[in-house]
C-alpha cells in the first residue's frame, strides 16, 4: 500500500505549482486572491514559512504593468 499524500502536503505543493505558474503575469493581491489568499502578504508569509523566498520574491517584484512578459 502507498502512502497517500496529506492534504496539507497537496494543498502546499499546489499552491506552489500555480505560483510558479503565474508569477509575474498579474498584480500580487490578484495573484493571491486566485489561489485562495487573501491578500500579497499572506500568500508571501505563506510561501516563505514553506521555505519558497525565492518565490514569494517572484510574485512580488515580477509583475509588469505593460502586460507584457518577458520572452
Amino acid at each position: 500500500m502507498s502512502n497517500p499524500i496529506s492534504k496539507k502536503a497537496a494543498r502546499r505543493q499546489a499552491v506552489i505549482e500555480d505560483c510558479e505558474w503565474v508569477a509575474g503575469t498579474d498584480h500580487p493581491d490578484n495573484i493571491a486572491r486566485r489561489l485562495g489568499y487573501s491578500s500579497e502578504h499572506s500568500l508571501t508569509a505563506q510561501l516563505q514559512h514553506w521555505g519558497r523566498h525565492d518565490l514569494a520574491t517572484r510574485v512580488t517584484s515580477g509583475y509588469r504593468t505593460d502586460c507584457r512578459r518577458a520572452a
